[in-house]
């Protein structure tokens, strides 16, 4: 087929500057994952002290594609990060916002990802969340029918009581439900994906797919968590004195609940976790939810692998940021560490199969839309771009990318290098680690060796 001929040589830069034509541009399907973190295998390199996490689905897309080992979230939180990704901008250094995003009235101001393909003829339809939440989701979708949650995976009360009284939504809760495994949300998901791609669809389409799981609440039947629990799975290594050199902004990221005014060792996820003695159980139902979703995923490119549109779709798949789970004393997202702002993001596609590539250079989600535009040959959309097309490092010849930033709140942002992590407080303090000598972020040397923070403190002139 000339769609998948065109779609190998743009990826490996065979085709040059030519654009496919219109007609025979390639598909995207384009996965989404929720608060997936780096335990899993194909970015698991064992220098971390972090436990292995087996998962087929992502091995399948690493063995015939092109993974990036070190790709960041702009934003350790799920609205704002989605809102990145689906614009290709960072939140402002100044409001940890997404200017282009309304969180009051969940709209958009420029062209979504989705809806500058739709506007240059693609077909895009959407299964589970993708986007953040907005209120005219057929401004982004041709078709993006909503897939309510069963009332077994909201529970009014929480199945471990006082351990999960975060209030709102997404308590930290975890256990087995009464619930088929026919009916999670997750399995409605995919099975409308399914339908999606054994249909007659013409092409070219922009299918988004986004699972829910693992974000919280980590309920699974019975025979799923059976099916997936990992037995014997050690802990994370977390020092007890691994926030001593940590300024007290950090500290004060580490240590806050979700919607509470007040942060304090005391009263922190952790410290409530390990008074109930369940940290063990806490990663177990969190590593569970990881492989289930990892399955679903799997069972995706299966049917992709088997349906007509297996020689001319390419595949993306990420997760919006990442989760601590004890690493530095904290639990959830929403801080500017390696846990939080570390995520998977893999490029594949069927004519890629012989080609496996591990690209190692700092990248952020935010590239993703120029990305996927040069790749499919669209024109660049009316608005700036803060991301750089990652094809330039898959064709080996970008001697340069710009280092990966993430923006947790107003005036709290990180700069990744292949290297270092810079780490700059709206107080002006800073922690400094280089991932040469210290990849699991124990050793802070903002105050005693920060030579580097000279060369990297510009990079946050680009989220004015």
């Amino acid at each position: 087929m000339r769609v998948a001929a065109c779609a190998t040589a743009l990826l490996l830069a065979a085709c040059g500057s030519e654009e496919p034509p219109a007609g025979e541009r390639p598909n995207v399907l384009f996965v989404s994952l929720d608060d997936v973190n780096d335990w899993v295998a194909p970015l698991n390199d064992g220098k971390r002290g972090k436990p292995l996490v087996p998962t087929p689905g992502l091995d399948r897309l690493a063995a015939t594609g092109i993974l990036f080992t070190n790709a960041h979230t702009p934003a350790p939180l799920c609205t704002p990060a989605r809102a990145s990704v689906a614009v290709g901008r960072y939140p402002r250094l100044a409001s940890g916002r997404v200017e282009e995003y309304s969180e009051e009235s969940n709209t958009f101001s420029v062209a979504t990802l989705p809806r500058h393909f739709r506007d240059n003829g693609y077909r895009t339809w959407v299964s589970g969340k993708v986007l953040p939440p907005v209120s005219d989701p057929e401004e982004h979708w041709s078709d993006s029918r909503h897939l309510p949650r069963p009332d077994a995976q909201n529970r009014a009360t929480p199945l471990l009581g006082p351990l999960a009284d975060t209030p709102r939504r997404d308590p930290l809760d975890w256990g087995v439900i009464d619930l088929p495994e026919s009916e999670l949300h997750d399995r409605a998901v995919l099975d409308r994906a399914l339908e999606f791609l054994h249909s007659d669809a013409e092409g070219p389409f922009f299918l988004g797919v986004g699972f829910h799981l693992p974000h919280l609440p980590w309920y699974l039947p019975a025979e799923t968590r059976a099916r997936y629990d990992l037995p014997g799975l050690a802990l994370p290594a977390v020092p007890d004195d691994d926030l001593d050199d940590v300024p007290a902004a950090g500290r004060e990221l580490a240590w806050r609940r979700p919607y509470t005014k007040t942060a304090s060792p005391e009263d922190s996820d952790h410290a409530r976790i390990l008074r109930a003695n369940a940290w063990v159980e806490a990663v177990a139902a969190y590593v569970a939810a990881t492989r289930y979703a990892d399955a679903l995923v799997d069972e995706l490119l299966g049917a992709l692998a088997s349906s007509a549109h297996a020689h001319d779709t390419i595949v993306v798949l990420w997760s919006d940021h990442g989760w601590h789970l004890g690493g530095k004393h904290h639990w959830r997202k929403r801080t500017l560490w390696e846990e939080s702002t570390r995520v998977p993001l893999l490029l594949s596609g069927a004519p890629l199969a012989a080609s496996p590539r591990r690209i190692e250079r700092a990248v952020s989600l935010v590239d993703l839309y120029p990305t996927l535009v040069e790749l499919c040959g669209l024109p660049r959309p009316a608005h700036a771009l803060d991301g750089r097309s990652l094809l330039g490092l898959v064709r080996g010849a970008a001697s340069e990318h710009p280092p990966a930033l993430t923006v947790e709140g107003a005036g709290n942002a990180s700069v990744r290098t292949d290297r270092w992590r810079y780490i700059r407080y709206a107080d002006g303090t800073r922690e400094l680690y280089d991932h040469e000598r210290d990849p699991a972020e124990f050793t802070n040397l903002a105050e005693t060796a920060p030579a580097p923070i000279e060369g990297l403190a510009p990079e946050f002139a680009r989220l004015e």
